[in-house]
């Protein structure tokens, strides 16, 4: 993997590119201190984007070919849709580094943030299927917003109100799944949305990071658990999971691509980020602790 060009994270808005929403995602690169601990997999899909990207630097002919948002537009274009691969969001933020409010909508925009996270550790539960899950789940919710545009052809989901989308679903309807399927997995789209917008907030403010982590570890926490009940992503193995991460002191567990991640919190992060590890070992899941990259210029 390039080192100049590593991993991303999702925070929130999971799949929302695809769908023209925002997404809050982070570069991530890992922590020096516990590197001799990690014993994660390589991430073959990261890995393809790196390399990607790579290439395309070095071979670009002037700085504006090296300019991070379009190594990462001409990255998608090569790399977009494979298997295994990072969504548009995650390949944008691998290239920009740092952490950024990224939005694909109408008039897309990028918003470096103005939080300094503390340490992630990432753990990989093996066998449990769970990212395969959420993909069929995400592939689904796109064919039920398509199916909607269809009938409102000026749907705009970063402004649809529940009660709207209320009176839309019951208007149209349901052809890509059953009407029950339709309804939990739009308004999960919608909660994590407005759930996005509340952690932009927080994260945007110059306010000192360490006084906002329990308030957005809380809505991490809120939107892991209303999307694991509308995707119904969780297995018992990834809930123990969870739960001994949060009880080893995570401040918040999420799932993420293949991934369950454990945001550290406090001012001592080390024997924090010991414990967690010491927790996923504890489970037979690989896991490695990762810190947000700085922000790259061409």
């Amino acid at each position: 993997m390039s080192p100049r060009f590593g991993r991303a994270l999702c925070l929130f808005g999971e799949g929302h590119a695809a769908l023209g929403l925002a997404t809050i995602a982070a570069a991530i690169e890992p922590w020096p201190p516990a590197a001799a601990f990690a014993t994660a997999a390589p991430d073959a899909g990261a890995a393809a984007a790196a390399a990607a990207l790579a290439a395309l630097e070095a071979g670009a002919a002037s700085a504006r070919d090296r300019e991070p948002r379009r190594l990462a537009d001409r990255a998608w274009q090569q790399v977009g849709g494979a298997v295994g691969a990072p969504d548009r969001a995650l390949l944008l933020a691998s290239a920009l580094g740092g952490l950024h409010h990224l939005d694909f909508g109408p008039a897309p925009f990028v918003t470096p943030l103005a939080a300094r996270l503390g340490p992630v550790v990432c753990v990989e539960p093996p066998g449990e299927g769970c990212a395969a899950r959420r993909r069929q789940a995400h592939d689904l919710t796109r064919a039920i917003v398509a199916e909607l545009v269809v009938a409102e052809p000026c749907l705009d989901l970063a402004r649809l109100a529940f009660d709207d989308a209320w009176n839309l679903l019951s208007a149209c309807p349901a052809r890509a799944t059953d009407a029950a399927t339709r309804e939990r997995l739009l308004f999960s789209l919608l909660q994590s949305r407005d759930l996005l917008l509340a952690a932009h907030a927080l994260l945007a403010a110059e306010r000192p990071t360490g006084a906002i982590l329990p308030a957005v570890g809380e809505l991490l926490d809120r939107d892991h658990a209303q999307r694991d009940a509308a995707l119904r992503q969780a297995t018992p193995r990834t809930t123990r999971l969870r739960h001994d991460l949060l009880a080893a002191g995570a401040m918040a567990v999420w799932s993420a691509g293949e991934r369950i991640v454990a945001l550290v919190g406090g001012d001592d992060a080390e024997p924090a980020v010991a414990a967690l590890l010491a927790a996923a070992a504890a489970h037979g899941a690989p896991a490695a602790a990762f810190s947000v990259a700085a922000a790259r210029s061409a």
